[in-house]
């Protein structure tokens, strides 16, 4: 239990050393930018890509599970949708923006790392799955509900299409799209590429997380104080407590995927989050403001969640 916590904290203060770095100007913005493209385009899809390659496919599709977890998902964001719109007064549209923030965590580059860390590789499998959908299916709905809501009328699917590409464009969800089809057709992992790559993915988690605070120190923080703290809690506190529900007592689901959905769940808002805020000029700094409040809080949550399932 006492180890698990300690990778836990090692994950996070990975994250502090990059915000750290670029708070004291150690680093250039150009430098991050390299350093995250380093992290995304290359190391983090190695880690992916192997781990993939070599796992039993059927491990990594569970379909309770992403009904307990997609399904968190969609509520939580119904919940912050009438509690922008009824309590906050927002547009209906920015509404739908303030549910993707409530619903979108940082699975990839925050959350494969923690479920490494945690479960390790082989267990980490139904994880990656969940990140493997993760961003399609949330970003389609919600950019979907946005659209209508801006102008039923002109509806722009084309924008839908152009996100979803994008996505499919992301060397990560590439990484475990080329896993998958080598474990499918068998293709034997190079004792040659296993010696070369094995010892990249050992220093690559790391320089992902440092990226990650590189990435986050560069948002202003807000002072819409309420909307803040609503959002936060929602992300951070409702959207497990509903994926446990339905992982636990709806799906009756294994405690190890419970758990799973769980820390899916658990995680802070995604770098994503801003991105829509950005395209949509709608509560841009309330979103950045999140993505580092929920990072903050997501150190105590997840802990919790640890202690409270005795990994």
């Amino acid at each position: 239990m006492e180890s698990v916590l300690i990778k836990i904290i090692r994950v996070f203060i990975f994250i502090f050393i990059g915000f750290f770095i670029k708070k004291t100007g150690l680093t250039s913005k150009k430098g991050g930018k390299k350093l995250e493209a380093l992290s995304f385009n290359l190391l983090l899809p190695i880690v992916v890509i192997i781990n993939i390659w070599v796992i039993e496919l059927n491990e990594i599709v569970n379909y309770h599970l992403m009904f307990s977890f997609f399904g968190s998902g969609i509520l939580v964001f119904g919940l912050a949708f009438i509690i922008g719109k009824y309590l906050y007064q927002f547009e209906d549209y920015k509404c739908a923006v303030y549910g993707f923030s409530s619903c979108y965590g940082n699975l990839v580059g925050l959350g494969i790392p923690l479920a490494f860390s945690i479960l390790g590789a082989s267990m980490a499998i139904p994880f990656m799955g969940l990140a493997l959908f993760h961003g399609i299916i949330h970003l389609s709905y919600s950019i979907l509900i946005i659209e209508i809501l801006r102008n039923p009328k002109l509806i722009k699917f084309d924008l839908i299409i152009k996100y979803i590409l994008g996505l499919m464009q992301n060397s990560i969800l590439l990484s475990m799209i080329f896993g998958l089809v080598f474990n499918y057709y068998n293709v034997p992992f190079p004792d040659l590429l296993q010696k070369i790559i094995i010892p990249v993915s050992n220093i690559a988690l790391p320089i992902v997380l440092i990226s990650i605070g590189l990435n986050i120190s560069g948002f202003k923080m807000s002072h819409y104080y309420k909307e803040i703290a609503t959002l936060t809690i929602l992300k951070n506190f409702v959207h497990p407590i509903i994926a446990f529900v339905l992982a636990k007592h709806v799906f009756q689901l294994p405690s190890k995927l419970v758990f799973i959905s769980i820390l899916a769940s658990s995680l802070p808002s995604g770098i994503q989050t801003y991105y829509l805020s950005y395209r949509y000029s709608a509560l841009r700094s309330i979103a950045s403001t999140n993505i580092v409040i929920s990072t903050v809080i997501s150190i105590f949550t997840i802990s919790l969640i640890v202690y409270l399932f005795d990994y």
